[in-house]
């Protein structure tokens, strides 16, 4: 009796461990009239850990993920002139596992903070930059990421691939926009860009800009290209008039998948690898200064400057050396 009933103890231990926990926020029932707890999706596959994303600079099949889900959402609430969306990996607190998925661990995945703003999840928002503006992104990603993990981008629409030997700040060698049919479109300076992101990315530009002491800015502007004073408007509005939340659009996105042996919607395929969305690479020799950036002048230009002064020194000790033998020379004589 005593094994029967520590069996039972043994079984209901693991039964409860199995359960689902997530930060505090929204509570049952979820947005889409069923149970925060009922699977909506199932994963074949364990995608990169959190702590791995923060160790390593690369792609990552969450971050594209979560970006594509914004790119779905935007189109089901027929805004279909989005170019770019944009994750920071601070804003992903935790990994896609093996098994099924439910409006939980859509939130948990996405779970911002404890803030007004983040307690019950982020918005989703669209705001415009310039192409020099969304180079610079890409930029402070490939820079800045390794110093600062939580500044890691992930991306949906856009390409791009960076030379980790190469200087910082001029890092990224290639950037482009990807449009249907394989396409990589080239991205034009003065253009406006439709980028999609959460409120705390958007909020977060302006540590960027402080990172780089002003070298490189980035204002989120309005459709006319002028700079926005609050991000009032600028959210992605459900049917009901309510603002879309993050975690919502990455649950509506794994309902959208087709429904696989398990009975329910599986993630494809396509998440278990690399889409070249974002390429890291080493490479020295002449490719550390080839096409170079501003930065890149820059410091070769303070290299040449530094250069022709110790030339002129050495110039000068030298005439200097040479009066002095010429007049001890007269002096004798």
């Amino acid at each position: 009796m005593r094994k029967r009933f520590a069996c039972l103890i043994f079984i209901l231990a693991l039964l409860s461990a199995a359960v689902p926990v997530w930060a505090d926020g929204p509570e049952l029932p979820g947005p889409f009239g069923f149970p925060f707890d009922a699977p909506i999706c199932f994963s074949n596959f364990n995608m990169i850990s959190v702590p791995q994303m923060q160790r390593t600079h690369q792609e990552y099949n969450t971050g594209n993920m979560i970006a594509d889900s914004y790119v779905y959402e935007a189109k089901k609430l027929g805004v279909t002139d989005v170019d770019v969306a944009v994750v920071a990996l601070g804003t992903i607190r935790k990994s896609v596992r093996w098994g099924s998925l439910t409006l939980a661990d859509a939130f948990a995945v996405c779970y911002a903070d404890d803030t007004e703003d983040g307690r019950d999840g982020y918005p989703l928002i669209c705001v415009y930059l310039t192409g020099t503006e969304l180079k610079y992104l890409t930029e402070l990603d490939a820079s800045l990421g390794p110093r600062y993990p939580e500044l890691k981008l992930s991306y949906s629409g856009l390409n791009m691939r960076f030379n980790t030997k190469r200087i910082p700040l001029d890092r990224v060698t290639s950037v482009g926009l990807s449009r249907s049919g394989g396409m990589v479109e080239l991205i034009e300076n003065g253009m406006l860009y439709k980028v999609c992101c959460n409120l705390y990315a958007a909020e977060q530009l302006g540590r960027l800009n402080a990172l780089t002491k002003g070298f490189m800015t980035i204002t989120p502007r309005d459709e006319n290209g002028d700079p926005l004073e609050s991000f009032e408007g600028c959210e992605l509005v459900a049917e009901d008039g309510t603002a879309v939340k993050e975690w919502m659009a990455l649950a509506e996105y794994w309902m959208s998948f087709r429904t696989g042996e398990s009975g329910l919607p599986e993630i494809p395929a396509m998440y278990t690898e690399s889409q070249n969305r974002k390429v890291s690479y080493e490479e020295g020799g002449i490719s550390r200064i080839d096409n170079p950036g501003r930065v890149t002048l820059l410091v070769l230009g303070g290299g040449v400057v530094l250069v022709i002064l110790v030339l002129a020194l050495i110039s000068l000790i030298q005439n200097s050396i040479e009066r002095r033998k010429a007049k001890r020379a007269k002096g004798r004589a």
